[in-house]
């Protein structure tokens, strides 16, 4: 099965549906693509989140324009945006954005200490940051680890761009996000369902030199 506007839209419905079942996602735009653009509605304000604002702002922003794919029960926006061009990918930009106010979720403090799936997100010592993965094929941009054509940035900060093997598929993207940053009990049951979907991995893109160093492998 080859990755393409159409078969990136199915999964990312798919996903979406799976997350709404599993009570995660409590509020959702679904995808849609034209052109080769896979995206949702409100992903033109996508430019907020390149500003150079706090990020309390930059959150409320997204919030409040709606600008997202899935808001989660924690407050979390997940982005997930592709660009094709004659079925081959051509961008990606897939982010987590959680909520940096977590304490407006002492309201259903009791269940979220029911519920192990979001134990650890309502801790007081946790720091919500942001986490994106970008693709872009555009060799102009691209510069050998420093900007690789897929790459990590943790907390926005604009010189973080960890090399990561090949672009992701939106099943790639929910999992590491449901794995590595919500407890366990539910998340086996939702990769076990997103892992049982078909797909195809995008091929490495990543050079020699970048995986000298440290890296994400996909």
């Amino acid at each position: 099965m080859q990755n393409n506007a159409n078969t990136i839209t199915r999964q990312i419905t798919s996903i979406t549906s799976i997350l709404i079942e599993a009570g995660i996602s409590v509020c959702q735009n679904f995808p849609s693509h034209k052109n080769g653009d896979v995206s949702f509605e409100g992903k033109d304000k996508i430019s907020i989140a390149l500003k150079n604002i706090p990020y309390i702002n930059l959150y409320a922003e997204l919030l409040n324009a709606k600008c997202y794919n899935m808001k989660l029960l924690d407050g979390a926006l997940i982005q997930l945006m592709y660009r094709f061009h004659d079925d081959k990918i051509i961008s990606h930009r897939l982010s987590f954005f959680p909520s940096p106010y977590l304490e407006d979720y002492q309201n259903a403090l009791e269940a979220y200490e029911n519920d192990e799936l979001y134990g650890d997100v309502v801790r007081d010592n946790i720091m919500p940051f942001p986490i994106r993965f970008d693709f872009s094929n555009e060799q102009k941009i691209y510069k050998e680890i420093y900007h690789s054509k897929t790459h990590l940035t943790l907390g926005e900060f604009c010189h973080c761009r960890i090399p990561v093997s090949s672009p992701l598929l939106p099943i790639e993207f929910i999992s590491f996000i449901i794995r590595h940053l919500y407890f366990e009990d539910r998340n086996a049951i939702i990769n076990q369902k997103l892992y049982n979907m078909e797909k195809t991995p995008f091929q490495d893109n990543i050079s020699g030199t970048e995986k000298a160093v440290s890296y994400f492998s996909v």
